[in-house]
Parts: C-alpha cells; sequence; structure tokens
C-alpha cells in the first residue's frame, strides 16, 4: 500500500442476533431496524437488507411479526383507554372498523334522479334487465 493510504475498513457483520434485536427495538418496521443498525454499529445497513435477511430466516420473520403485534397490542390499549374514557369519537370509529357484525357499517346512500323509457327496449333486453335486478336483490331467477 502507498503512503498515506489507509486500508478501507470492512463494514461490521451483522449477527442474526443483533438484528433480530434491532426489528424489536423498531417494532418490526424494517427501515427503523436498519436505522439502529447503522448507529448501534457504525455500519451501512438498508432496508432492503433488513429485507433479504428477514425474507431468508424463519426466525428472523418470527422476530418481525411478535413485534409488529406487540405494537398493535400497545395501540388497542390506547384505544381502550380512550373509550374507556368516554371518547365518543374513538368508539365510534372502532365500531365501524370492528363491528360491522353488529351492523354498525357507515353506508352511503345514492338518490339516483332519472327517468327510463323502458318501452324503447326490446323484449331480449327486458328479460335481461329483470333478471339483473332480481339478481342484484338478492333473489334468485
Amino acid at each position: 500500500m502507498k503512503e498515506g493510504k489507509t486500508k478501507m475498513e470492512r463494514p461490521h457483520k451483522v449477527t442474526a442476533a443483533q438484528l433480530a434485536q434491532a426489528l424489536e427495538a423498531a417494532s418490526g418496521i424494517m427501515a427503523r431496524a436498519a436505522r439502529i443498525i447503522e448507529r448501534e454499529y457504525k455500519t451501512p445497513f438498508s432496508r432492503q437488507a433488513v429485507r433479504q435477511r428477514v425474507l431468508a430466516s424463519p426466525e428472523l420473520q418470527r422476530v418481525r411479526d411478535a413485534a409488529r403485534e406487540n405494537i398493535l397490542d400497545e395501540c388497542e390499549d390506547v384505544l381502550f383507554a380512550e373509550i374507556e374514557g368516554g371518547n365518543w369519537r374513538v368508539a365510534l370509529e372502532v365500531l365501524k372498523l370492528a363491528g360491522k357484525d353488529r351492523g354498525y357499517i357507515p353506508r352511503q346512500e345514492i338518490a339516483v334522479n332519472a327517468s327510463w323509457n323502458l318501452e324503447a327496449l326490446t323484449k331480449e333486453e327486458l328479460e335481461t334487465l329483470e333478471a339483473l335486478c332480481v339478481k342484484a336483490s338478492g333473489g334468485t331467477d
């Protein structure tokens, strides 16, 4: 090597355990995990590198999924605390999302102001229209 030049340092090899720790700290978000690795180990590490490692390892996939589940649990805790505190807006949003089987579905009503000249249709077109109306109403042919 010539004088004045230094040997480039080889990037730190990130172990699976270190990556798992970063995924947990990042709540399973790969870009955040990459930034944690860069900060903690002073080595370049991209979101794509995290993704490739996770896809190649069932254990890292499990860690990522568990971290995501933990953050969802925390979000639910915040929602329930708001509901228990009487926040009706939060309660209404939860009902819209999770209470569909109880009828809490926002629906949009559409008013149609149109007149149709059904006499302009052929017999075949009228039969097709009738079949479509029956099908759309949940009936059978």
